[in-house]
Parts: C-alpha cells; sequence; structure tokens
C-alpha cells in the first residue's frame, strides 16, 4: 500500500466512516406498547449490501494503487453505492407509512462524510493521471 499518495489517504477514512456506519445506529422507531428499538443497517438488507458493496470497493481501490484505471473504476462504483446507501436510510428514516414514530440518528452523515472524500480521492487519482501522462509524453 502506497501512503504517499493523498487518494489512498482519502480511501481509508472513507472506509472506515463506512465501517463506522454499519454498526452505528442510525435511528430510533417507537411503536406504542411495543417500546423502542434501534435501527441498525446491518438489520435493514436495503441498508447493508449497498454499504457492504461500497466497503468491499473501497478496500479494493485501497489496494489497487498500481493500476489507475482499476482504481478510478472502484471508487466510482464506491460512490455509487454510498448514495443508494444515503438514499434508502434517508427513505427508512422520513417514511411517512411506518407504523409508530422514527427517530433520526446522526450516523447517516458518515455516509454523506464518506461520500466527500471518496470524491476526493477521485480527484486525487485524476491528478495522478494527468501527471502519468504528462511524464510519458516527455518521454
Amino acid at each position: 500500500m502506497q501512503i504517499q499518495r493523498i487518494q489512498t489517504l482519502w480511501l481509508i477514512v472513507a472506509l472506515a466512516c463506512m465501517v463506522a456506519f454499519m454498526f452505528i445506529p442510525f435511528g430510533t422507531i417507537s411503536i406504542a406498547g411495543a417500546g423502542e428499538a434501534m435501527l441498525y443497517p446491518y438489520d435493514l438488507w436495503g441498508v447493508v449490501i449497498p454499504a457492504a458493496l461500497a466497503v468491499l470497493f473501497l478496500l479494493v481501490a485501497v489496494f489497487s494503487y498500481k493500476n489507475l484505471s482499476v482504481q478510478r473504476s472502484e471508487v466510482v462504483l464506491s460512490a455509487m453505492m454510498e448514495l443508494v446507501t444515503a438514499g434508502v436510510a434517508l427513505y427508512v428514516l422520513f417514511d411517512s407509512a411506518t407504523e409508530g414514530s422514527i427517530g433520526r440518528g446522526w450516523s447517516v452523515a458518515l455516509v454523506g462524510v464518506a461520500f466527500v472524500f471518496t470524491l476526493l480521492a477521485i480527484v486525487g487519482i485524476n491528478r495522478d493521471s494527468k501527471l502519468l501522462r504528462s511524464y510519458d509524453r516527455l518521454r
């Protein structure tokens, strides 16, 4: 793993945010007579599958630093899965058809932070690609 490239650092931070999101409750649900329960991402298939795919794509991207085109593809796929994760989680939190009342948590913001760092990684990968093309042109 090559830490000297800044996009590797951004990818590791995005990976940490997505892993943290998967284990922190993103809301609570209160049903009259049944009590209150926490909404964990791993309890909902629609949230955990895209979040796990985003983690997998980020992990592969961290270790594919030698091939920038593969790394860029993995990072773009991860960004798409992060958007899907945020969309499904926000849909669950703001769904008016759910019985009971839903309390919103802060951990959905971790997906947004991961998305920002993923975008920063894409910028770093593009910068490295441009630099390598200029070196090839000079040879």
